[in-house]
């Protein structure tokens, strides 16, 4: 028979703490992108976290079809060129410290 140790979870760390950066990182970059294109965050919202298809979001937000499809491609290149220049950025530490304490997990 093995032997079995507790093990108490509050002393181990159970999440990589580069993954809350990440996180955060999203996070920053979709609240910047709804402060500057509210529509497109709108449909990033519906479309990631809400898993609805072009054709929902379009009927949702009453726009064309081929309009919802070109502001969730803008939205997706912008949140990705926002993310990376967050990553590359000298201020990043900074605003994951400034980020965590407006956010308190």
């Amino acid at each position: 028979m093995e032997d079995y140790e507790r093990v108490d979870f509050e002393e181990c760390d159970l999440v990589a703490p580069q993954a809350d950066d990440e996180l955060l990182a999203v996070h920053e970059a979709l609240d910047k992108l709804a402060k500057e294109h509210p529509v497109q965050a709108e449909i990033v919202k519906l479309r990631y976290f809400g898993g609805r298809t072009n054709q929902e979001v379009a009927q949702i937000l009453d726009i064309s079809l081929s309009t919802a499809k070109n502001y969730w491609a803008f939205a997706r290149a912008w949140l990705l060129q926002e993310i990376k220049r967050f990553n590359s950025s000298q201020e990043w530490p900074a605003k994951i410290s400034a980020s965590r304490s407006k956010y308190p997990g």
